[in-house]
């Protein structure tokens, strides 16, 4: 990559193989802010990790037992380490130079 680039995120562009079943989301709401931040609804995020955890169990793949916030808490356990390394690749890419 050429110096002072960085990706954000990647998207996969394409049709499944499959007719995979679609995951519930939180409302836009929820997610989506501008020029502030709102803490979530405790009851919607309750409600919603009974919703995850159904559709988890009861999908066509993959099944398992496991809530939004529980997936989020794992996510948070590993990404430490991710983020170091990202901080690295920055550097490398000559953000953070005087």
């Amino acid at each position: 990559m050429p110096k002072l680039t960085f990706p954000v995120f990647g998207i996969a562009i394409g049709y499944p193989d499959e007719k995979p079943d679609l995951k519930p989301r939180l409302p836009l709401k929820t997610v989506h802010f501008e020029n502030y931040y709102q803490e979530p609804d405790q009851k919607l995020l309750d409600d919603y990790d009974q919703t995850i955890h159904d559709y988890y169990a009861q999908r066509g793949s993959n099944n398992r037992s496991e809530t939004y916030r529980h997936h989020i808490l794992h996510d948070m356990q590993v990404s430490p380490k991710k983020r170091f390394q990202i901080l690295a690749v920055l550097k490398k890419q000559g953000f953070f130079e005087n």
